[in-house]
């Protein structure tokens, strides 16, 4: 339930990496007075690109500030006035001027006077805003009844949650169809797909976009959102991915071509993932010879321990992982979020089963290399 409640700020900081568009960076200036500054002190603004995140500052006089720059495209920004700072406020910014007024101990709802982005982007907040309270509120409702053990009202919650949610969706559905020539519909779009996205309707959105918005930041975003979703689901062709072995050399899920094969997921760690083992390696050792292979995917962080399950489990397939933990490169490009898990994939490296468990897999494997 707790994912669930992400902040504007967090969506932002998780913004995947994006090409600049090849065209000439216009002028901004931004312009703010924010009562509790002190001055000579330092007011910071960053924004995210090519998965870099840039920040620049400016000196406080009195409690005025003001920067200057160029951006190739309407962009969102945030400002702060310290790099500790838990407050921030978020905008987005055209060419031309933007004036900012409020107070910097509530600078997350200081007044912003911007281009057409921001009152696009005004007018999208102004839809969330109007849900935010009662997320909050069944939120809290949720953490109470998961402290007493109160099963029924947890479901009950999540139920009412669900059904807000999907209330929600269908005004930003709306507003996406309204707002197709905004780069802010494109950020609708893929702020949405931060819970589990729906694909039909994440294509059926992005088609609205117009061409100039696909081709812009969070229209590219979207299509590779698009990309990674497909890439992961029942039906479509695995997401190509390569990651090294145990010697340190790369090993590409493209190379099992011909194969059936199944990506696993797991960790020394894991005490579900051991307990899978032995069926994995019952199935391996029935299969391997019809066809059939593993690439075991770990989310270790330690050599030692990794290669020592290996051998204590007997998984004598093929072995790869970056020792980055939950970190794991490929984890992070498929979502994983728990494992075991694992994608069984056709000769024609297309996902043809998903987290097939104990004699599932034994009993898929039987079907399709009898």
């Amino acid at each position: 339930m707790t994912k669930l409640f992400k902040n504007a700020l967090a969506l932002t900081l998780s913004l995947c990496s994006v090409t600049v568009l090849a065209q000439k960076a216009v002028p901004f200036t931004i312009e703010g007075d924010l009562q509790g500054l002190k001055d000579n002190s330092y007011v910071f603004l960053s924004h995210k690109w090519n998965d870099d995140i840039k920040t620049d500052s400016v000196l406080v006089k009195g409690t005025k500030f003001k920067f200057k720059g160029t951006s190739p495209e309407p962009n969102m920004y945030w400002i702060y006035d310290s790099p500790k700072s838990q407050q921030f406020l978020i905008f987005f910014v055209d060419k031309g001027d933007v004036k900012i007024k409020g107070d910097v101990k509530q600078i997350a709802d200081a007044e912003v006077k911007a281009g057409l982005s921001q009152k696009d982007y005004m007018e999208y907040r102004a839809i969330l805003k109007g849900f935010d309270a009662k997320k909050t509120e069944l939120g809290l409702e949720y953490q109470t009844a998961q402290q007493s053990g109160n099963q029924a009202k947890m479901q009950e919650v999540q139920m009412s949650y669900g059904n807000l949610v999907t209330d929600q969706n269908k005004l930003v559905d709306e507003f996406v169809a309204t707002h197709s020539k905004s780069v802010v519909a494109g950020y609708a779009i893929w702020a949405s797909t931060q819970e589990e996205p729906d694909l039909v309707k994440l294509e059926k959105n992005y088609n609205l976009l117009s061409d100039d918005v696909k081709k812009s930041k969070f229209g590219k975003i979207v299509a590779d959102k698009i990309a990674s979703v497909k890439g992961s689901m029942v039906g479509y062709p695995i997401m190509e991915f390569s990651q090294s072995d145990a010697d340190g050399k790369p090993v590409s899920i493209s190379s099992f071509k011909g194969k059936v094969v199944l990506v696993d997921f797991w960790a020394s760690w894991c005490g579900p993932c051991r307990a899978e083992n032995p069926n994995v390696v019952k199935a391996y050792n029935a299969f391997k010879g019809k066809g059939f292979d593993i690439l075991g995917v770990s989310f270790d962080s330690t050599k030692d321990k990794w290669l020592k399950a290996i051998e204590k489990d007997n998984l004598t397939w093929t072995q790869v992982s970056d020792l980055k933990g939950w970190s794991n490169a490929v984890g992070q490009q498929f979502g994983i979020r728990s494992i075991p898990q694992n994608f069984l994939l056709d000769k024609e490296g297309k996902i043809i089963a998903k987290n097939l468990r104990g004699e599932d897999l034994y009993a898929k494997l039987e079907e399709i290399l009898k």
